[in-house]
This record gives C-alpha cells, structure tokens and sequence, in this order.
C-alpha cells in the first residue's frame, strides 16, 4: 500500500498494481467503509492500466516517475467521483485502460440535462455524507469526467448553468470553485432534484414499482398546521433529505388523480410518514385519506416504525395506539424537531445500507465455507452453523449442506425475522 487517504465516509487505499506480463504500468484503489474491518467490507476496487506506448508518447520515457504519480492521480480521482455519483456495485472491480492519449479518447453523448442531474446528485451526496462541512467540500472534477467520459469544458459549460439557477454556489473557501470542484448544492437545488424524481413517479401514476422508494419523509397535515408543516420540510430538505410536502409539487399535481396519487406516497413511496395531529386534522376528509394510507403501511411494516406523529394539541389520531412514541409542539419547537428527524433518517439510511451489505456478505462467506468443505471431502450434511464474524454486527448467518449437496443459507437479524433465504446447487 502507497497512499491512504478518508473521502466521505470511506477510505481509499492505493498501490501499485501487478501488470501481469502485460507492456505497461498500473495502479488500484480499494475503497471500503471507514468504520467496518477491511478484510471484509470492500465496496469496490477500483484500477487503471496504462499501456507501454501511452506512457512513451506521454512522457518520453517508459519508467517515468511522473506516469507513475499520472496514474495515481487517475485512480484516485475515479475512486472519489464514483463514491459521490454512488455508481458502484458493493464488492465489484471497474478498470480502466489507456492505450492512446487523453486528447484522442472518445467523448461521450450524453445530454447537457443529465450532465447537470449528475452534478446534483454528487453535491448532494457530499451534502448528506458531511452536513456540517459540505460548503467547504470539493467534488473531484477530474474523475467526474473521466467517469461520465465529458470534457472539463463540458462539465464548465453545466456546472455554470446551475450557478446562475441558484441550485449550487461556490466554496466558501476563497481558492475553491466551479474550475477545481469547490462548489455546493443549495436548498434550491435539493428541491429541484427532487422534483425531477417526483415527475418520473407521477408519469409513472399507477404502474409503479412497489419497492421503490423516492421519499426519505412524507408529511401529512391540515391547513391550519401549514406553517409548521413547510418550516419542517424546508429544514430536513436542507439537510440534504427528499422530502413530500404538497405544496413543493404544486404544478405536479394539477389535474393528477389524488386519491391514488396520495396514497401511493403515504402508503408505499416514503420511508417515514410524520403527521401532524390536530383536531383538524381529525376532521378532514383528505387527511384521514393519507391517514389510513399511512397506517395501511404501518400495519405492513410488522412493528417497525414508519407514522412518527407530533402532537399539536391532545387529539388522538383515529387507530394509532397510545403507546407510540410522540413528539409534541408544546415540548418540542420545530428547530428541535427537525434535528431529531434528521437524525433519524440518517440512521435508516445506515440501517437499510447495512442490510444490503450483510446480503452480499452471507454469500461470500458461504461460499468460502462450502469451497473449505469440498477440499477437506466433508461435504455431508452438518448441523446449522453460526458464522461468528457476523456477531458483532447483530446479524446471524446460518447454513446447512444436506445429503444431495444442496447448501441453504439464511440471514437473520436480532428479532429472527429472516432477511434473506436461498438454495443452490
């Protein structure tokens, strides 16, 4: 290992890479999760390949030092971009190779519209990673091209239209800006990034996938709650969350059938549904419309929360038991609360991200098992085995290989509720 160096929440290690016979030089970077051990949780592994002939046109001299830090370079802005696009795989390899000079490589033909969405959508994940720091951040401009396969100028000419749109600013650090990455994402562009999501569902209406999820937090609430309502979106939407709130989507709405359309938000396209209980709010045909949506997913949710209610006076909500656990205004003012909400979407997201790493994990380490059976000539049926590496992350991997050599394996979480399931052959 050469180099280490922390980029939102990971930690990239690189080193010179073995070119295998081939006429050139290479080098990696392994990226993992900055708090969990290395030798299991890669997320991805990422390299570049640099031909004999390249390096000699570009440097004059096969072993220059200077292709060497060129291509250090290289890979670890790849790295840093594809961790702030999130355009990874867990545990997959991206390889790049460079046999003629950069100023005859291909350009992409991708539009200026999605160049600008990916913009947002890197600044937005910075934003969300580091909260506290993001105006001082920079997006790695080198990589983000070199991923996208755009020219710098091209990334100048979208990143410059967002500028004036007021959906991102310039560093606040005086040698950062659009030129070396030192740029931010405004609540301006949070909400416009989330409009465009919200769009793709609403074309969709009814035919949608019932596992996809476009909001972190859906708000209900009556009219004479409004303000509360929007002061709390716009916090939790500053703090880089995508959040429904009718009046953000105005225009969406127009001439949509609501009754589906609103219980298709409350009930299957947001993480969380924060209601605001009043007494108008019991009173209201609309509300006690998103209501029984809300609680139609609550039920599915088999006791994990999902309907966070504050409390604006004492009205009880129709159906909701008295042992939830409530936020009040009285207790509580919105500033408050929204740190608390945020706070809770950041640790669904680690949760939801943690499963998904588990997953693969269960099929890594199984195969490992099974391979170790095989050359040892134990593969017979065998008692359930607990793979202790697991423990510490309250998950539990079990697995059994019965007489036809059929190997099941299953993922459980701390209530035994079964994650994942499988048979191979």
């Amino acid at each position: 290992m050469d180099k280490q160096e922390s980029y939102l929440n990971c930690t990239l290690l690189g080193g010179v890479e073995k070119t295998q016979g081939r006429d050139g030089i290479g080098y990696y970077v392994a990226v993992y999760p900055e708090d969990q051990a290395i030798d299991r949780d890669l997320l991805f592994y990422e390299s570049t390949f640099m031909s004999g002939t390249a390096v000699a046109i570009k440097f004059n001299d096969r072993n220059s030092k200077e292709a060497y830090e060129e291509i250090e370079k290289i890979t670890f802005s790849n790295a840093r971009a594809r961790i702030a696009l999130e355009l990874f795989d867990i545990g997959k390899s991206y390889k790049e190779d460079i046999y003629i000079k950069e100023s005859e490589q291909k350009e992409s033909d991708i539009k200026d519209e999605d160049i600008q969405i990916k913009i947002l959508k890197a600044l937005l994940n910075i934003r969300k990673k580091d909260a506290n720091k993001f105006k001082f951040k920079r997006l790695d401009v080198n990589g983000f091209c070199n991923i996208l396969g755009i020219s710098i100028e091209k990334y100048h000419f979208n990143a410059s239209f967002l500028e004036e749109e007021g959906f991102i600013k310039e560093s606040l650090i005086d040698q950062l800006g659009i030129a070396n990455g030192g740029i931010y994402i405004t609540s301006k562009g949070i909400k416009y990034l989330s409009g465009i999501y919200s769009e793709k569902l609403i074309r969709k209406n009814t035919h949608i996938n019932e596992n996809d999820i476009y909001f972190d937090v859906a708000i209900s609430f009556a009219g004479a709650q409004r303000d509360l309502a929007e002061d709390l979106a716009n916090k939790v939407q500053d703090a880089g969350f995508k959040v429904f709130l009718d009046s953000f989507y105005t225009e969406h709405l127009w001439g949509k059938d609501l009754v589906v359309f609103f219980d298709d938000i409350y009930r299957k396209k947001s993480k969380y549904c924060v209601i605001f209980v009043s007494s108008e709010y019991c009173d209201r045909m609309w509300t006690n419309h998103e209501r029984k949506s809300a609680q139609a997913r609550a039920l599915e949710e088999k006791g994990k929360e999902y309907i966070l209610p504050i409390k604006v006076n004492d009205s009880e909500l129709q159906g909701m038991q008295p042992t939830i656990g409530y936020l009040s205004i009285k207790d509580n003012n919105i500033d408050q609360i929204s740190k608390i909400l945020v706070s809770k979407l950041k640790q669904k997201d680690s949760t939801m991200n943690n499963e998904q790493q588990l997953k693969e994990d269960s099929k890594i380490v199984n195969k490992e098992y099974i391979s170790n059976l095989k050359n040892k000539g134990q593969l017979r049926w065998t008692n359930i085995e607990r793979i202790e590496e697991l423990k510490q992350k309250e998950y539990e991997i079990y697995f059994e290989v019965d007489e036809e050599n059929k190997i099941r394996y299953r993922l459980e979480n701390k209530s035994k509720q079964i994650l994942m399931y499988k048979t191979e052959k």
